[in-house]
């Protein structure tokens, strides 16, 4: 079994955190390129990262607010 394999497990049953799980993907595409399943990065890309974007918009645009409720008082 993979190292990013378990580390995608520990993720979904939320024993590390995003962070840690985006460094190790990063990590693989930056460092082991050679080993990286193009196939299954094109997938991933497509269909994981316009989900995730929804979901970093939502968490900007939150911590936006908090930042904006901070400054009116």
């Amino acid at each position: 079994m993979s190292r990013s394999f378990i580390l995608a497990i520990l993720y979904k049953r939320r024993v590390i955190s995003l962070n840690i799980l985006a460094n190790a993907i990063k990590n693989r595409l930056v460092h082991e390129y050679f080993v990286v399943d193009m196939g299954l990065a094109w997938i991933m890309a497509k269909n994981d990262v316009p989900n995730l974007k929804e979901k970093i918009a939502l968490i900007m645009r939150s911590d936006y607010d908090v930042r904006q409720k901070k400054l009116l008082k």
